[in-house]
Protein backbone atom coordinates (compact mmCIF):
# COMPACT_ATOMS: atom_id res chain seq x y z
CA UNK A 1 0.00 0.00 0.00
CA UNK A 2 2.73 2.36 1.18
CA UNK A 3 4.21 1.83 -2.88
CA UNK A 4 1.44 2.53 -4.41
CA UNK A 5 0.74 6.04 -2.35
CA UNK A 6 4.16 7.22 -3.14
CA UNK A 7 3.82 6.12 -7.30
CA UNK A 8 0.35 7.61 -6.93
CA UNK A 9 1.99 11.25 -4.96
CA UNK A 10 4.67 11.07 -7.47
CA UNK A 11 2.49 11.28 -10.25
CA UNK A 12 -0.11 14.11 -8.84
CA UNK A 13 3.73 16.01 -8.31
CA UNK A 14 4.52 15.71 -11.53
CA UNK A 15 1.42 16.19 -13.07
CA UNK A 16 1.09 19.76 -10.93
CA UNK A 17 4.71 20.59 -12.41
CA UNK A 18 3.51 20.33 -15.81
CA UNK A 19 0.40 22.03 -15.78
CA UNK A 20 2.45 24.61 -13.47
CA UNK A 21 4.36 25.88 -16.67
CA UNK A 22 7.49 23.87 -15.77
CA UNK A 23 9.39 23.25 -19.49
CA UNK A 24 11.02 20.16 -20.44
CA UNK A 25 14.50 20.52 -19.30
CA UNK A 26 13.16 21.66 -15.77
CA UNK A 27 11.42 18.48 -15.80
CA UNK A 28 14.18 16.48 -17.15
CA UNK A 29 16.64 18.01 -14.05
CA UNK A 30 13.82 17.94 -11.50
CA UNK A 31 13.57 14.22 -12.48
CA UNK A 32 16.62 13.33 -13.62
CA UNK A 33 15.31 11.61 -16.80
CA UNK A 34 16.35 11.55 -20.17
CA UNK A 35 14.08 13.12 -23.01
CA UNK A 36 13.27 9.97 -24.20
CA UNK A 37 12.23 8.91 -20.33
CA UNK A 38 10.47 11.84 -19.95
CA UNK A 39 9.03 11.38 -23.22
CA UNK A 40 7.87 7.91 -21.83
CA UNK A 41 6.54 9.35 -18.86
CA UNK A 42 3.96 11.12 -20.47
CA UNK A 43 2.40 7.94 -22.81
CA UNK A 44 2.18 6.75 -19.18
CA UNK A 45 0.33 9.60 -17.70
CA UNK A 46 -1.97 9.20 -21.05
CA UNK A 47 -1.85 5.83 -20.58
CA UNK A 48 -3.59 5.80 -16.68
CA UNK A 49 -5.59 8.86 -17.72
CA UNK A 50 -4.02 11.30 -15.49
CA UNK A 51 -3.57 13.62 -18.06
CA UNK A 52 -4.98 14.24 -22.04
CA UNK A 53 -3.19 13.54 -25.11
CA UNK A 54 -4.47 17.55 -25.86
CA UNK A 55 -2.02 18.46 -22.74
CA UNK A 56 1.07 16.28 -24.53
CA UNK A 57 0.22 17.86 -28.04
CA UNK A 58 0.11 21.63 -26.41
CA UNK A 59 3.56 21.40 -25.06
CA UNK A 60 5.09 19.85 -28.11
CA UNK A 61 3.43 22.02 -30.03
CA UNK A 62 4.82 25.12 -28.00
CA UNK A 63 8.34 23.45 -27.47
CA UNK A 64 8.32 23.61 -31.92
CA UNK A 65 6.99 27.07 -32.07
CA UNK A 66 9.45 27.97 -29.55
CA UNK A 67 11.98 25.96 -31.77
CA UNK A 68 11.66 27.14 -35.11
CA UNK A 69 11.23 30.94 -33.77
CA UNK A 70 15.14 30.41 -32.74
CA UNK A 71 16.08 28.48 -35.40
CA UNK A 72 14.30 31.09 -37.80
CA UNK A 73 15.22 34.55 -36.33
CA UNK A 74 18.35 33.50 -35.15
CA UNK A 75 18.65 36.45 -32.55
CA UNK A 76 17.70 35.83 -28.92
CA UNK A 77 14.60 37.89 -27.73
CA UNK A 78 16.21 41.74 -26.76
CA UNK A 79 14.62 44.55 -25.55
CA UNK A 80 14.12 47.04 -28.51
CA UNK A 81 12.44 48.10 -31.68
CA UNK A 82 12.76 44.65 -33.15
CA UNK A 83 11.66 42.60 -30.24
CA UNK A 84 8.09 41.49 -31.61
CA UNK A 85 8.20 42.73 -35.13
CA UNK A 86 9.15 40.30 -37.82
CA UNK A 87 11.69 41.64 -39.34
CA UNK A 88 11.14 43.12 -43.02
CA UNK A 89 13.31 41.94 -46.47
CA UNK A 90 16.70 43.27 -45.83
CA UNK A 91 16.60 44.29 -42.11
CA UNK A 92 19.62 43.47 -40.66
CA UNK A 93 19.90 43.97 -36.32
CA UNK A 94 22.75 46.05 -35.51
CA UNK A 95 24.07 43.57 -32.44
CA UNK A 96 23.11 40.25 -34.24
CA UNK A 97 22.93 40.56 -38.49
CA UNK A 98 21.02 39.34 -40.52
CA UNK A 99 17.94 36.99 -39.48
CA UNK A 100 18.36 33.47 -40.12
CA UNK A 101 16.28 31.55 -42.26
CA UNK A 102 12.46 31.91 -42.85
CA UNK A 103 10.47 29.29 -41.08
CA UNK A 104 8.91 26.82 -42.90
CA UNK A 105 5.81 25.85 -44.51
CA UNK A 106 4.30 22.70 -44.09
CA UNK A 107 5.79 21.19 -47.85
CA UNK A 108 8.92 21.82 -46.21
CA UNK A 109 9.51 19.57 -43.40
CA UNK A 110 10.96 16.01 -42.92
CA UNK A 111 10.63 13.18 -40.59
CA UNK A 112 12.78 12.38 -37.73
CA UNK A 113 14.70 9.05 -38.14
CA UNK A 114 14.78 8.47 -34.45
CA UNK A 115 11.22 9.51 -33.19
CA UNK A 116 8.99 9.91 -36.16
CA UNK A 117 8.17 14.21 -35.08
CA UNK A 118 8.18 16.39 -38.06
CA UNK A 119 10.60 19.01 -38.37
CA UNK A 120 11.27 21.89 -40.54
CA UNK A 121 13.58 20.42 -43.44
CA UNK A 122 16.84 23.04 -42.53
CA UNK A 123 17.15 21.45 -38.92
CA UNK A 124 19.85 19.77 -37.92
CA UNK A 125 18.31 18.76 -34.38
CA UNK A 126 15.43 17.29 -33.28
CA UNK A 127 13.28 19.51 -31.44
CA UNK A 128 11.44 16.44 -30.29
CA UNK A 129 14.13 14.15 -29.03
CA UNK A 130 16.89 16.78 -29.42
CA UNK A 131 19.01 14.11 -31.23
CA UNK A 132 21.38 14.86 -34.36
CA UNK A 133 19.47 14.61 -37.69
CA UNK A 134 22.63 15.18 -39.57
CA UNK A 135 23.62 12.07 -42.10
CA UNK A 136 26.40 10.19 -40.59
CA UNK A 137 28.61 7.34 -42.58
CA UNK A 138 27.57 3.72 -42.88
CA UNK A 139 28.26 2.00 -39.58
CA UNK A 140 31.50 0.11 -39.52
CA UNK A 141 31.72 -3.28 -40.65
CA UNK A 142 31.54 -6.41 -38.28
CA UNK A 143 35.27 -6.29 -37.57
CA UNK A 144 35.43 -2.28 -36.78
CA UNK A 145 33.00 -3.06 -34.39
CA UNK A 146 34.63 -5.27 -31.93
CA UNK A 147 36.81 -4.02 -29.65
CA UNK A 148 40.26 -5.81 -28.41
CA UNK A 149 38.25 -7.83 -25.96
CA UNK A 150 35.94 -9.30 -27.96
CA UNK A 151 35.31 -12.37 -29.90
CA UNK A 152 36.33 -12.59 -33.54
CA UNK A 153 37.37 -15.24 -36.11
CA UNK A 154 37.98 -14.40 -39.99
CA UNK A 155 36.73 -17.86 -40.80
CA UNK A 156 33.69 -17.56 -39.31
CA UNK A 157 32.83 -13.91 -41.12
CA UNK A 158 33.37 -15.24 -44.57
CA UNK A 159 30.18 -13.89 -45.80
CA UNK A 160 31.63 -10.04 -45.22
CA UNK A 161 35.26 -10.78 -46.01
CA UNK A 162 35.17 -13.99 -48.86
CA UNK A 163 36.36 -17.09 -48.80
CA UNK A 164 40.00 -16.69 -49.84
CA UNK A 165 40.79 -13.41 -47.57
CA UNK A 166 38.61 -15.45 -44.60
CA UNK A 167 41.38 -18.30 -45.33
CA UNK A 168 44.41 -16.27 -45.52
CA UNK A 169 43.54 -14.22 -42.50
CA UNK A 170 42.73 -16.66 -40.39
CA UNK A 171 45.78 -18.43 -41.24
CA UNK A 172 48.08 -15.78 -41.14
CA UNK A 173 46.27 -14.96 -37.44
CA UNK A 174 47.46 -18.46 -36.06
CA UNK A 175 51.08 -18.28 -37.53
CA UNK A 176 51.91 -14.98 -36.64
CA UNK A 177 49.95 -13.38 -33.95
CA UNK A 178 48.53 -17.20 -32.14
CA UNK A 179 48.44 -15.46 -28.61
CA UNK A 180 45.98 -12.83 -30.19
CA UNK A 181 44.01 -14.83 -32.33
CA UNK A 182 43.22 -17.48 -29.91
CA UNK A 183 42.45 -14.70 -27.53
CA UNK A 184 39.53 -13.38 -28.92
CA UNK A 185 38.24 -17.14 -30.91
CA UNK A 186 34.75 -17.91 -30.15
CA UNK A 187 34.90 -20.72 -27.92
CA UNK A 188 31.20 -21.66 -29.18
CA UNK A 189 29.36 -21.22 -32.82
CA UNK A 190 28.99 -24.79 -33.32
CA UNK A 191 31.86 -27.68 -35.34
CA UNK A 192 30.79 -26.91 -38.78
CA UNK A 193 33.48 -23.97 -39.95
CA UNK A 194 36.61 -25.20 -37.61
CA UNK A 195 36.25 -28.26 -39.04
CA UNK A 196 35.97 -27.00 -42.80
CA UNK A 197 39.02 -25.13 -41.42
CA UNK A 198 41.11 -28.02 -40.52
CA UNK A 199 40.63 -29.86 -43.89
CA UNK A 200 41.57 -27.28 -46.09
CA UNK A 201 45.11 -26.30 -44.90
CA UNK A 202 46.48 -29.73 -44.45
CA UNK A 203 44.93 -31.02 -48.23
CA UNK A 204 46.68 -27.66 -49.69
CA UNK A 205 50.15 -29.09 -48.41
CA UNK A 206 49.73 -32.53 -49.22
CA UNK A 207 48.58 -31.77 -52.77
CA UNK A 208 51.73 -29.33 -53.38
CA UNK A 209 54.34 -31.39 -51.65
CA UNK A 210 52.99 -34.28 -53.62
CA UNK A 211 53.33 -31.92 -57.21
CA UNK A 212 56.45 -30.73 -55.73
CA UNK A 213 57.85 -34.24 -55.58
CA UNK A 214 56.41 -35.44 -59.05
CA UNK A 215 58.19 -32.09 -60.64
CA UNK A 216 61.68 -33.23 -59.00
CA UNK A 217 61.28 -36.68 -60.32
CA UNK A 218 60.73 -35.71 -63.22
CA UNK A 219 63.92 -33.17 -63.83
CA UNK A 220 66.08 -35.23 -62.37
CA UNK A 221 68.81 -36.23 -64.85
CA UNK A 222 69.25 -40.30 -65.50
CA UNK A 223 70.98 -42.11 -67.98
CA UNK A 224 67.99 -41.98 -70.29
CA UNK A 225 67.42 -38.75 -70.49
CA UNK A 226 64.92 -36.88 -67.79
CA UNK A 227 61.78 -38.43 -67.81
CA UNK A 228 62.41 -41.24 -70.39
CA UNK A 229 63.20 -44.15 -67.45
CA UNK A 230 61.18 -46.52 -66.92
CA UNK A 231 61.45 -46.12 -63.37
CA UNK A 232 60.98 -42.44 -63.30
CA UNK A 233 57.73 -42.48 -65.78
CA UNK A 234 56.39 -45.20 -63.32
CA UNK A 235 57.31 -43.26 -60.10
CA UNK A 236 55.55 -40.14 -61.77
CA UNK A 237 52.65 -42.03 -62.41
CA UNK A 238 52.14 -43.36 -59.04
CA UNK A 239 52.54 -40.25 -57.56
CA UNK A 240 49.56 -38.51 -59.96
CA UNK A 241 47.40 -41.38 -58.94
CA UNK A 242 48.75 -41.03 -55.13
CA UNK A 243 47.74 -37.15 -55.90
CA UNK A 244 44.17 -38.01 -56.67
CA UNK A 245 43.70 -40.52 -53.76
CA UNK A 246 44.78 -37.96 -51.05
CA UNK A 247 42.24 -35.67 -52.69
CA UNK A 248 39.64 -38.04 -51.33
CA UNK A 249 41.35 -39.32 -48.42
CA UNK A 250 42.89 -36.47 -46.57
CA UNK A 251 39.68 -34.75 -46.10
CA UNK A 252 38.41 -38.11 -44.50
CA UNK A 253 41.02 -38.52 -42.19
CA UNK A 254 41.62 -35.06 -41.39
CA UNK A 255 38.07 -35.05 -39.89
CA UNK A 256 38.60 -38.24 -38.10
CA UNK A 257 42.10 -37.13 -36.71
CA UNK A 258 40.30 -33.54 -35.84
CA UNK A 259 37.77 -35.21 -33.10
CA UNK A 260 40.80 -37.92 -31.89
CA UNK A 261 43.38 -35.21 -31.55
CA UNK A 262 41.03 -32.71 -29.82
CA UNK A 263 39.67 -35.82 -27.59
CA UNK A 264 42.80 -36.64 -26.49
CA UNK A 265 44.17 -33.00 -25.59
CA UNK A 266 40.99 -32.35 -24.21
CA UNK A 267 41.45 -35.34 -21.47
CA UNK A 268 44.50 -34.79 -20.84
CA UNK A 269 43.63 -30.95 -19.84
CA UNK A 270 40.72 -32.60 -17.63
CA UNK A 271 43.18 -34.49 -15.41
CA UNK A 272 46.13 -31.68 -15.13
CA UNK A 273 42.48 -29.69 -13.65
CA UNK A 274 42.89 -26.99 -16.71
CA UNK A 275 39.72 -27.61 -18.84
CA UNK A 276 37.63 -24.25 -17.64
CA UNK A 277 35.09 -25.03 -20.99
CA UNK A 278 33.89 -28.23 -22.44
CA UNK A 279 34.87 -30.43 -25.53
CA UNK A 280 33.59 -27.70 -28.70
CA UNK A 281 36.70 -25.11 -27.07
CA UNK A 282 39.47 -27.90 -27.38
CA UNK A 283 37.73 -29.11 -30.76
CA UNK A 284 37.99 -25.23 -32.41
CA UNK A 285 41.59 -24.72 -30.80
CA UNK A 286 42.64 -28.20 -32.33
CA UNK A 287 40.75 -27.53 -35.79
CA UNK A 288 42.12 -23.78 -36.29
CA UNK A 289 45.92 -24.68 -35.07
CA UNK A 290 45.70 -26.75 -38.38
CA UNK A 291 46.82 -23.69 -40.22
CA UNK A 292 50.75 -24.76 -39.01
CA UNK A 293 50.10 -27.50 -41.85
CA UNK A 294 51.31 -24.56 -44.47
CA UNK A 295 54.55 -25.29 -43.08
CA UNK A 296 54.69 -28.68 -45.07
CA UNK A 297 54.71 -27.27 -48.14
CA UNK A 298 58.44 -26.69 -48.03
CA UNK A 299 58.46 -30.70 -46.63
CA UNK A 300 58.76 -29.15 -42.92
CA UNK A 301 57.62 -32.01 -40.79
CA UNK A 302 59.41 -30.46 -37.64
CA UNK A 303 58.56 -27.24 -38.29
CA UNK A 304 54.56 -27.98 -38.17
CA UNK A 305 55.06 -30.71 -35.18
CA UNK A 306 56.55 -27.29 -32.84
CA UNK A 307 54.61 -25.03 -34.53
CA UNK A 308 51.16 -26.91 -34.19
CA UNK A 309 52.45 -27.69 -30.62
CA UNK A 310 53.25 -24.01 -29.71
CA UNK A 311 49.90 -22.83 -30.76
CA UNK A 312 47.69 -25.67 -29.41
CA UNK A 313 49.79 -24.61 -26.10
CA UNK A 314 48.79 -20.79 -26.06
CA UNK A 315 45.32 -21.41 -28.00
CA UNK A 316 44.25 -24.09 -24.90
CA UNK A 317 45.75 -21.43 -22.34
CA UNK A 318 43.13 -18.65 -24.19
CA UNK A 319 40.22 -20.91 -24.59
CA UNK A 320 39.97 -22.48 -21.41
CA UNK A 321 41.35 -19.61 -19.28
CA UNK A 322 43.71 -22.28 -17.47
CA UNK A 323 47.51 -21.36 -17.24
CA UNK A 324 50.34 -21.92 -19.50
CA UNK A 325 51.61 -24.68 -17.73
CA UNK A 326 48.63 -26.90 -17.92
CA UNK A 327 47.99 -26.14 -20.86
CA UNK A 328 51.70 -27.23 -22.22
CA UNK A 329 51.58 -30.13 -20.04
CA UNK A 330 48.23 -31.20 -21.91
CA UNK A 331 50.10 -31.29 -25.36
CA UNK A 332 53.73 -32.44 -24.14
CA UNK A 333 52.64 -35.30 -22.68
CA UNK A 334 50.74 -37.50 -25.30
CA UNK A 335 52.82 -36.09 -28.03
CA UNK A 336 55.97 -37.06 -25.90
CA UNK A 337 54.21 -40.52 -25.53
CA UNK A 338 53.52 -40.89 -29.49
CA UNK A 339 57.35 -40.08 -29.61
CA UNK A 340 59.09 -42.39 -27.53
CA UNK A 341 56.42 -44.88 -28.55
CA UNK A 342 57.04 -44.39 -32.21
CA UNK A 343 61.00 -44.82 -31.42
CA UNK A 344 60.04 -47.93 -29.26
CA UNK A 345 58.72 -49.65 -32.63
CA UNK A 346 61.21 -48.80 -34.58
CA UNK A 347 63.83 -50.31 -32.41
CA UNK A 348 61.44 -53.62 -31.99
CA UNK A 349 61.50 -53.58 -35.70
CA UNK A 350 65.05 -53.18 -36.05
CA UNK A 351 65.26 -56.45 -33.79
CA UNK A 352 63.07 -58.54 -35.46
CA UNK A 353 64.82 -57.60 -38.76
CA UNK A 354 68.22 -58.70 -37.43
CA UNK A 355 66.64 -61.58 -35.42
CA UNK A 356 65.06 -62.63 -39.52
CA UNK A 357 68.22 -62.16 -40.81
CA UNK A 358 70.63 -64.61 -38.95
Amino acid sequence: MEKKEEKSLSAREVIRDIRAGLDDAALMEKYKVTPRGLQSLFKKLVAAGALTQAEVDARRKQREDEFHEEIATNVPPQPGPVQGRQPEPGMVHPQYGAPGPPRSGPSDRKQCPHCAATVPEYATVCSNCCRSLVSRPSPPTYQQQLGPEEEYCPWEDRQNLGFFSALFKTIGGVLFSPNEFFARMPIKGGYGSPLLFAIIPPSIAACVSLLLILLLVLIVPTPSGPGFDPVVAFAAKAIASGTLIILLLVPVLQIAFAFIKAGIYHLCLYLFGGAQQDFEATFRVACYSEATAIWLLILSWPAYWICNMVCLILGLQQAHGTTRGKSAAAVLVPNLICFCGGIGLQMLGGIATSLAAR
